[in-house]
């Protein structure tokens, strides 16, 4: 064989190797895009299932919060329905305490007018909307209002004078603190007030309008 066979021999082979070395590289290639799609596909096929599932899930939802709306329309029509009625019972409920509380058995009508109460304790809005009330349809005219922390501190001497002239001393015990209860008790039982002490265990506005109307009665007849 001359030089110029084997020089294109020698020329063959090393492209020979060359181009294996590419298909090697290719399969490698190849190998790697095809893992890496199978792995894409599990991916996705994963995350497919979880998005079905999830949608199954919130279609459940979707179903639990329309029954849900449809239970609460349905509460507020009848609630709606029953609004009348309900104001039809609230009025004759008030209508019978202003009968029953309002005028004694004798048929007269109560005035306080000539009389002087004293508020001590109890909420403040309701405290107010209590004398109020007493004012406005009794014709309280003459009261004394002792808020419980207020006074918490304050000497006998100050509550005695407060509450020296009043007919009827009420103390909403529900909101009071110990120590203006045990002042005002000291001054009861030492003969310092000269007015009926009453103990309210209501709190509302209307229950005590009606304890104090009802107290007012037993004093006036």
């Amino acid at each position: 064989m001359g030089n110029k066979n084997r020089h294109k021999v020698r020329g063959l082979t090393t492209a020979l190797r060359a181009t294996r070395r590419e298909r090697d590289q290719l399969k490698r290639d190849i190998r790697e895009l095809i893992q890496y799609a199978d792995e894409e596909t599990q991916r996705l096929h994963l995350e497919n299932e979880w998005l079905k599932q999830e949608q199954e899930q919130f279609q459940l939802r979707v179903l639990e919060l329309k029954q849900q709306v449809d239970h609460l329309s349905l509460c507020l029509n009848q609630k709606q329905e029953q609004i009348p009625y309900l104001n039809s019972v609230d009025l004759t409920m008030r209508q019978s305490d202003e009968t029953k509380f309002g005028w004694h058995d004798n048929g007269q009508a109560i005035d306080l007018a000539d009389l002087n109460l004293a508020f001590v304790g109890g909420r403040p809005n309701v405290r107010r909307m209590v004398i109020q009330e007493l004012c406005i349809q009794y014709e309280l005219k003459n009261w004394v209002e002792i808020p419980s922390f207020e006074y918490a501190t304050t000497r006998q001497n100050r509550l005695k004078a407060k509450l020296h002239s009043c007919q009827l001393i009420f103390l909403v015990t529900g909101y009071m603190n110990h120590p203006l209860t045990e002042k005002i008790s000291h001054l009861h039982h030492s003969g310092a007030l000269s007015g009926r002490v009453v103990l309210l265990n209501c709190k509302g506005r209307s229950g005590i309008v009606r304890e104090v109307l009802h107290h007012v009665t037993q004093l006036l007849y």
